[in-house]
């Protein structure tokens, strides 16, 4: 999924779930942020405590997406997330809509949300990886050959002309910068025991699993004769009902709790954002008229900015000031702390429970 949905919509849905505008934009801005945290840094504070940062996201072209350890540590846990179903190790790293696992994940992010003082942060990246399964199943996090599509089999259907028109000249850069399978990878021996050649997530897909408005289809080229046709519309309506409940749970005994809305009163105006058909500033702005119309929470309200740059901004200062009594106050360290529990949970405690050993 893109900002239209990791941000504003999970914005939306939040409010209309009884969340604050404060916890509101804390939440989505996190779920955002999630793809925006790109960097590993570390800073040492003046009494000597220390603030260790990993990375939560990578551009597709960014070479750090060769290294096996990376893929495991970013991809898998963060936008990936496995399914665990499947007879081989590869299958069972195959992100699945809504799985079991996914499911635990979120269960156990909620219950520790609820408990310390970065919950917000940790239900924003909970909401972005629960999110993602809904649009990235049937690929995964790691460069393998089960990822390997024919990019040039991708079909869309139902499309306006100029929607179709910006669609193929998103797929063709896409794929003039990444290769018709999506970045395309040497072997790496090794890595969990073979040999992996292959694409990395969605790559041979191009952006088309995260347009929310696409029906499309594709072939992969293993198992031969694989194919798939994909309705994102009913999917990420899915998403959005998961997403609302999520935040429903969440709201219930939190300070912020105001008035919520059922998803069934919702469902229609989320429904036809989720139909705009165009680039992405065309369905942010479908969200924020949704929004000021009232027909999310009954009241005119306009979606705030995404402060993703503020936390940039933030944690440039931190470094710069490195004055550490004060760090976890900040929503940009709390973010930090929620990815490392999400991260650390699901790496040595989720995925080990169900057979999967991956970093």
């Amino acid at each position: 999924m893109q900002r239209d949905m990791h941000y504003f919509g999970v914005y939306a849905l939040a409010r209309a779930a009884g969340l604050n505008v404060e916890t509101a934009s804390t939440i989505a801005t996190a779920s955002q942020y999630v793809d925006d945290a790109a960097s590993n840094e570390s800073v040492t504070f003046l009494d000597a405590s220390m603030l260790d940062v990993e990375a939560t996201a990578h551009h597709m072209i960014n070479v750090k997406n060769l290294d096996a350890h990376d893929q495991r540590r970013v991809w898998v846990p963060f936008h990936f997330y496995p399914g665990g179903q499947g007879n081989s190790f590869t299958e069972k790293l195959l992100c699945r809509k809504d799985s079991l696992i996914a499911q635990e994940m979120v269960q156990t992010n909620l219950q520790k949300a609820k408990k310390v003082n970065f919950g917000d942060a940790l239900i924003g990246v909970t909401a972005h990886v629960y999110a993602d399964t809904f649009a990235h199943y049937d690929f995964s996090g790691v460069s393998s050959r089960l990822n390997r599509a024919d990019g040039n089999s991708l079909v869309t259907y139902d499309l306006n002309d100029k929607t179709q028109e910006y669609v193929e000249n998103k797929r063709d850069n896409f794929f003039n910068k990444n290769g018709i399978h999506g970045g395309l990878l040497a072997n790496i021996k090794g890595f969990f025991g073979e040999n992996l050649s292959g694409a990395l997530g969605h790559g041979s897909a191009a952006t088309y699993p995260d347009r929310p408005y696409l029906t499309w289809s594709l072939e992969w080229e293993e198992p031969k004769g694989r194919t798939g046709r994909r309705n994102n519309s009913e999917t990420f309506m899915e998403a959005c009902e998961k997403l609302h409940k999520l935040f429903t749970n969440y709201a219930e005994g939190n300070t912020s709790h105001e008035t919520a809305r059922p998803f069934q009163d919702i469902k229609d105006a989320v429904q036809s954002v989720i139909d705009v058909q165009g680039g992405l500033e065309e369905r942010e702005q479908a969200w924020k008229e949704t929004m000021k119309s009232g027909r999310i929470t009954q009241e005119e309200e306009n979606i705030p900015p995404y402060q993703g740059e503020k936390w940039h901004v933030d944690f440039s200062e931190l470094c710069a000031e490195r004055e550490g009594d004060k760090a976890t106050e900040k929503h940009v360290v709390q973010f930090f702390q929620a990815a490392a529990f999400h991260r650390q949970t699901t790496l040595r405690d989720i995925l080990p429970k169900h057979g999967l050993i991956v970093g």
